[in-house]
């Protein structure tokens, strides 16, 4: 038995770190879809959201995996779940199919799927409380070694400045499914929207602009840094407009 529960202990602890390492490779996507679930109002808030979550999963995955304070490791995983898991049920309840980010974008997950995922570990972990003897030694390490883990995610994750952004100013959009408009490894993505006044394009930031012909729409393309060094040239960046356009 001490082998079972010491698998199942070292199990949900690798499960913590993969649900924490996804999400910290592509903290943007998990802070868009914070906001967009309604559990953040603003991307300055997810932001911070987003790093508190991935430091506190990372916490349960490590500490997880060692033979000390399960019990009341066991019984944060429990609350922490739980929490997730009436949030995917409401999310559930109204609809929505997208992914949840459980798994960031490494794994693709419903709500209905992410939701038997939390039962299956909710499972695991109230067995392994039920079988681990009470611990009396003071909580003191466990709350220590949790803050510097969750402040360290804003040193190893940075936050933006999102006052660069040339789609700061644009709040009003067409839903068109989840994406970090601030992710560089993303070759190319496409925002359109429509303004009262058609402006002439300014081409003074480090992406271009191109005017959509007979309409009052502006097409943003937001293109990685090694794309734009191959295009810093205005007429192959119009030639590419004029195809896009024509597709």
């Amino acid at each position: 038995m001490r082998n079972i529960l010491a698998g199942l202990r070292i199990l949900l602890g690798i499960s913590f770190l993969f649900l924490a390492n996804t999400k910290f490779v592509d903290p943007g996507f998990f802070k868009i879809t914070l906001m967009d679930q309604g559990l953040a109002h603003d991307r300055f808030f997810a932001a911070q959201l987003a790093r508190f979550f991935i430091g506190l999963e990372f916490t349960l995955g490590i500490l997880s995996s060692l033979p000390f304070y399960i019990k009341k490791l066991i019984t944060a995983s429990l609350l922490l779940l739980g929490g997730f898991t009436l949030h995917l049920f409401y999310l559930w309840s109204i609809g929505d199919t997208e992914n949840c980010v459980c798994f960031g974008e490494m794994i693709s997950m419903t709500s209905e799927e992410s939701i038997i995922k939390n039962i299956v570990l909710v499972v695991i972990s109230t067995f392994l409380f039920w079988k681990t003897p009470k611990d009396i030694r003071s909580i003191k390490p466990v709350f220590l070694i949790t803050g510097i883990i969750i402040a360290s995610m804003w040193l190893l994750l940075p936050l933006p400045n999102y006052s660069d952004y040339p789609f700061q100013k644009f709040t009003q959009f067409e839903y068109a499914g989840r994406v970090d408009l601030a992710a560089e490894e993303k070759p190319w993505q496409f925002l359109i929207w429509t303004e009262n006044t058609v402006k002439k394009p300014q081409l003074n930031w480090p992406n271009w602009i191109a005017q959509a012909p007979n309409s009052r729409s502006y097409m943003f393309c937001f293109i990685n840094r090694a794309a734009l060094r191959l295009m810093n040239s205005w007429s192959l960046q119009r030639l590419l407009i004029q195809t896009l356009l024509s597709i």
